[in-house]
C-alpha cells in the first residue's frame, strides 16, 4: 500500500480532528459515550453473537480490550483482556475484576503457559492500527496461543469499491493509520490463517461505515 496518505502533511482541520479523537480515546467515560453515539456498541453485540459465538466455559482472549465493555455481552466464559493502556485496564478491573482477568501489556509478551488453553482470540478494531509486518507477527503469535480447533475473529474498518463517500471519509480520518482495502486485509490474514471466512458489513453503525470481519480457524 502506498505511504502517500500516511506521510502527507497534516492540515489544521486534520490536527484538530486527531486531538479530538485522542481526547475521546484517552478518557474511558467519554469513550463509551462516543461509541454509543456512533453505534459501536451495536457492532460489538452483532460481532459477538453472530461471529464469535462464545460457548459456556470457553477461554477467550480479547486483544485491545479497552475498558472491558465486551464482558457484558459474553456468557460464562474465562475472559482475558489485554490492553497497553493502564487507565483502561484499571477501569476494566474495577468493573469486571470479579469475573475476568485483565493484563496491561502487549500480546507479543504473552506465553501459552501463563494463559492456558485459548479457545478464541478476538480483535475488535485492532488490525487497522498495525502496519503489515505488525499484523503478520501478531497473527502468528495468536496462532501459537490458540488451542487446536481454536479461532481468531476480528473486525476493522475497510475501504471498498464502490463505497459510501461518508464512510470513505470517516475511514480516511480514522486514528488507525492502516485502514486497508478488503483485499489488502485478506492478503495479509490469509498468509497466517489459510482457513477463513470474510464478511463485509455496511449496516452496523448509526453513521455510514464499512466493516470487514474475519473468522479464522485452526484446522
Amino acid at each position: 500500500m502506498s505511504d502517500e496518505r500516511r506521510t502527507k502533511p497534516i492540515n489544521l482541520d486534520q490536527s484538530r480532528a486527531t486531538s479530538f479523537r485522542e481526547l475521546v480515546l484517552k478518557h474511558q467515560s467519554i469513550y463509551r459515550i462516543f461509541r454509543k453515539l456512533t453505534g459501536s456498541s451495536r457492532v460489538n453485540r452483532e460481532f459477538i453473537q453472530k461471529y464469535v459465538r462464545p460457548q459456556h466455559g470457553e477461554t477467550i482472549l480479547d486483544l485491545g480490550c479497552g475498558p472491558g465493555d465486551v464482558c457484558v455481552l459474553l456468557p460464562e466464559v474465562n475472559y482475558i483482556g489485554i490492553d497497553y493502556s493502564k487507565s483502561y485496564i484499571d477501569a476494566a478491573r474495577k468493573r469486571f475484576g470479579d469475573r475476568a482477568r485483565f493484563i496491561c501489556g502487549d500480546v507479543s509478551a504473552l506465553e501459552s503457559e501463563q494463559l492456558g488453553r485459548i479457545d478464541a482470540v478476538i480483535g475488535m478494531g485492532v488490525i487497522h492500527h498495525l502496519p503489515d509486518g505488525g499484523v503478520i507477527s501478531t497473527l502468528r503469535k495468536i496462532r501459537c496461543l490458540l488451542s487446536p480447533g481454536g479461532r481468531f475473529v476480528s473486525y476493522d474498518p475497510c475501504f471498498t469499491n464502490p463505497q459510501h463517500p461518508v464512510a470513505r471519509w470517516i475511514h480516511r480520518h480514522d486514528r488507525g493509520r492502516f485502514v486497508r482495502s478488503d483485499y489488502e486485509y485478506e492478503r495479509i490474514v490469509s498468509e497466517v490463517f489459510p482457513s477463513y471466512k470474510r464478511h463485509i458489513r455496511t449496516d452496523l453503525c448509526t453513521v455510514p461505515a464499512t466493516v470487514i470481519i474475519f473468522e479464522c480457524v485452526i484446522g
